[in-house]
């Protein structure tokens, strides 16, 4: 179905922009440097999404939807294929650069293309089909990406996710059919005060995740003693966690207002469970099971604000609904650009104690956002 095939975009996307989280230190070594400038091509790529994603979609917007996304398949193929074979750090960076700024595209044109194949009454539920690719990638794609790194060096990772964005090119090819040009989505300035709430939201959200997510290698080896092989394990279940937060949030959007807060309190919880036991430093039982309700928590309270965000959204935003959703997936990648940053920071500072502690802090102000919001909603329908 197109569906399907459409949630292999969002999938290999996922997957090339992170697929290395789990060989930090292998890819430290190899490039002479350390861990935490090797994470920042984790936010030089989220970096480069945000910023093209805006500019792209209105330079491309009277192009063919299809053909768009069967070359930004394609950049994305050469931009993993080429990080495989790249010599040094310097290039590696220039490629991560180019993969996030021209596959800033592939989500937004996966999510339009859906919408437009789907009837009206069936659309949320498109939208959620197509946005678990980003799930699926982080619980089965980065997972097969750290024990194929782990078997055969870090350089086969990159060639894993070029190998998927092929086969995802050629799917879309065969099975997605050609659609006209959408038009240009409305202006900024028709979006309200409250909506551009939610999309603080989002950012936030995603910012206080990835100031684990960018070391989740590293942290996982030190709690746990795991290699490569454990580090896929524990990986998959954060993505499982992933896709029972999208139900969880789908859930808490159509009932009580007080789901946001929740979740920022369970990003919070999360992240903190890991501070004691990174602080102790070793590995022990305390500290795997420390690690596996991090896992289980943390994960599934930040996506859960996805669907609840988006729905908020699109009823704040009326008309500009199309440019508020094109909007929040550029708070997705800023976030993960902002999260990876502090974390590089809170590392270089304090060790991988702080990485977790920093997240927590913004999960907090993240808390403090949804209590607000929740507080001007009711005042609203009052």
């Amino acid at each position: 179905m197109p569906l399907l095939t459409l949630m292999s975009v969002p999938f290999v996307f996922t997957l090339g922009g992170f697929v290395f989280v789990g060989l930090l230190g292998p890819m430290a070594e190899a490039l002479g440097t350390s861990i935490a400038r090797v994470a920042t091509l984790q936010a030089a790529f989220a970096f480069a999404c945000a910023l093209a994603g805006p500019p792209l979609a209105h330079v491309t917007r009277n192009l063919p939807r299809k053909g768009l996304l069967l070359a930004t398949l394609v950049l994305l193929t050469l931009a993993n294929l080429l990080s495989a074979l790249a010599p040094g750090f310097g290039e590696l960076m220039l490629l991560r650069i180019l993969l996030g700024g021209f596959g800033a595209l592939a989500l937004p044109l996966a999510m339009a293309i859906g919408v437009a194949l789907t009837p009206e009454t069936q659309r949320a539920r498109a939208v959620a089909a197509i946005y678990a690719g980003v799930a699926f990638g982080l619980m089965l794609g980065v997972p097969a990406g750290s024990l194929v790194g782990g078997a055969f060096g870090w350089r086969a990772s990159f060639a894993l996710a070029a190998a998927l964005c092929a086969l995802s090119l050629l799917l879309v090819a065969w099975r997605v059919p050609r659609l006209p040009a959408l038009p240009l989505p409305p202006r900024a300035s028709a979006l309200s005060g409250q909506a551009w709430g939610y999309l603080a939201v989002t950012l936030l959200a995603f910012t206080a995740m990835f100031t684990l997510v960018g070391f989740i290698g590293p942290v996982i080896a030190r709690l746990t003693g795991y290699g490569a092989g454990g580090i896929a394990a524990l990986q998959v279940l954060i993505g499982l966690s992933c896709l029972l937060g999208l139900r969880l949030g789908a859930a808490l959007a159509g009932g009580a207002r007080g789901g946001l807060p929740l979740l920022f309190a369970g990003i919070a919880l999360g992240l903190l469970l890991l501070v004691h036991p990174l602080a102790l430093g070793g590995a022990s039982l305390y500290s795997l099971l420390a690690m596996v309700l991090s896992a289980l928590i943390a994960p599934a309270a930040q996506f859960g604000t996805a669907p609840l965000v988006q729905t908020r959204l699109t009823q704040e935003a009326g008309p500009a609904a199309t440019f508020a959703l094109a909007m929040n997936g550029s708070m997705v990648y800023l976030g993960q650009g902002l999260g990876v940053s502090l974390g590089a920071g809170a590392v270089a500072w304090g060790g991988l104690t702080a990485a977790p502690l920093t997240g927590a802090l913004v999960a907090l102000a993240g808390l403090a956002l949804s209590l607000m919001l929740r507080r001007q909603l009711a005042a609203s329908t009052a």
